[in-house]
């Protein structure tokens, strides 16, 4: 309705069917993984985006439990790939950055306190303060 080119970025459906087949969208969908940084990255250059908003995540807290380093990797390492991607790009003025704040490791206030020290870190960088 306002004129927005709407590309998604995500990793492809586990399930058939899959909410992401029910859905029925007409937008643009790249399948990938934010833990790929040089895909990524590249996805940004084809399609210039003015804004992305990044919601992906590993959540399940069961799955978590069972594969901690995936986990972290995705949901830390995938979003300063996010944060990189942008970074190199001319076409992207904003990054809205949802995060959940609870997780299955035990010691939630340390583990955000150092997510959020990171990417506050690598903000500085990418808005040169």
């Amino acid at each position: 309705k306002m004129g927005a080119n709407v590309i998604g970025y995500s990793l492809k459906p586990s399930t058939s069917p899959s909410h992401f087949d029910l859905l029925k969208s007409n937008y643009k969908t790249v399948f990938g993984d934010i833990n790929d940084l040089d895909t990524f990255q590249n996805v940004v250059n084809e399609y210039k985006p003015e804004i992305i908003f990044h919601l992906a995540a590993q959540s399940l807290v069961r799955y978590s439990y069972n594969n901690p380093i995936e986990t972290y990797k995705t949901n830390v390492i995938g979003t300063l790939n996010i944060f990189e991607a942008a970074r190199f790009s001319k076409s992207v003025k904003a990054i809205v950055n949802v995060m959940k704040m609870k997780n299955g490791f035990g010691d939630t206030e340390k583990m955000i306190k150092w997510e959020v020290m990171i990417l506050i870190v690598h903000l500085k960088v990418v808005l040169n303060f």
